[in-house]
């Protein structure tokens, strides 16, 4: 008896690899609208209150931008199928993940004590409404959507910003023209507040910094000795981007920095070499922005 044949499969580091290089090299950076809908809703199953964690708004993110979805709302196919809603045809899934961050405590030579990360998920498949086609069901994806009022937050809110700011208790030194995070003297360098065009501009720049600061070994503990220029660097510098995205977007801004193009291309760089490099920089950025969140916890 023939046998037949088995269909390869589908690579899901590949998949949202692809994505975002094909967003980079269309100048589009997929974090600096993070997971956030037109009508500022953040992404969730359309039939829960809780937004998604870790790594999956920005692979929401990454998909909405992508196949220009109207909302980040997504069901599961057999909450589809439960409900008599049929998957359009020539919908394709979005790939999220499912699982979570372990820590594992070891002593180096020294005596010290660090912290490592680990992560142990599976992936899952969802689709979002827009792949949905109701016409055949007494339930209606309508009813389910949320209002049309536009519950994102304006720059008011940005003194939330400065608690996270003032609760890390980093040394943040003003002055002079470019901003930086040192990890051999653990300062972050600021120009004054007054050399940026907006406050979005300033914040946006400080949580960069802040979020490289998260990285030192006294705290989660990251590789930040890396040469300028190197594909460590490059990467480091696509945790700390992802990172301040993530706090900003959490108080519903966006984030607004300028990027020289050699950023872009060490980024580009990195994903090209390393399918998995976009889902650990995810995963990292989103465990230095619950570090910079949780403080007050």
């Amino acid at each position: 008896m023939a046998t037949k044949n088995k269909t390869a499969p589908v690579d899901k580091f590949d998949l949202v690899t692809d994505k975002v290089l094909s967003l980079l090299e269309s100048g589009v950076k997929p974090w600096v609208k993070p997971w956030v809908s037109p009508k500022g809703k953040v992404a969730r199953n359309l039939f829960s209150s809780e937004p998604y964690k870790g790594v999956n708004p920005m692979l929401i993110a990454v998909d909405c931008l992508a196949s220009g979805y109207t909302f980040p709302l997504f069901v599961g196919f057999s909450q589809a199928k439960e409900r008599g809603w049929a998957i359009r045809k020539g919908s394709k899934s979005t790939w999220i993940c499912w699982g979570g961050t372990g820590v594992k405590e070891t002593t180096n030579d020294q005596g010290e004590t660090q912290k490592q990360f680990y992560s142990a998920f599976k992936w899952l498949n969802v689709f979002n409404i827009d792949c949905l086609d109701d016409s055949q069901s007494d339930l209606k994806i309508a009813d389910f959507l949320p209002n049309d009022e536009d519950d994102r937050k304006s720059p008011d809110p940005i003194p939330d910003l400065d608690a996270i700011v003032k609760r890390s208790g980093a040394d943040i030194r003003y002055g002079g023209d470019r901003a930086f995070y040192t990890s051999a003297g653990d300062f972050i360098g600021m120009p004054d507040q007054t050399s940026f065009k907006d406050s979005i501009g300033y914040y946006s720049t400080l949580i960069h910094e802040l979020s490289h600061w998260t990285g030192h070994k006294s705290r989660l503990n990251r590789d930040l000795d890396n040469k300028f220029g190197s594909m460590d660097y490059a990467f480091e510098e696509l945790v700390a981007e992802m990172g301040s995205a993530m706090v900003l977007s959490h108080h519903g801004l966006e984030q607004s920095l300028e990027n020289h193009a050699s950023y872009i291309g060490g980024w580009l760089r990195v994903l090209k070499q390393d399918k998995r490099a976009f889902i650990k920089a995810a995963g990292l950025a989103s465990r230095a922005a619950t570090y910079l969140l949780d403080q007050d916890q």
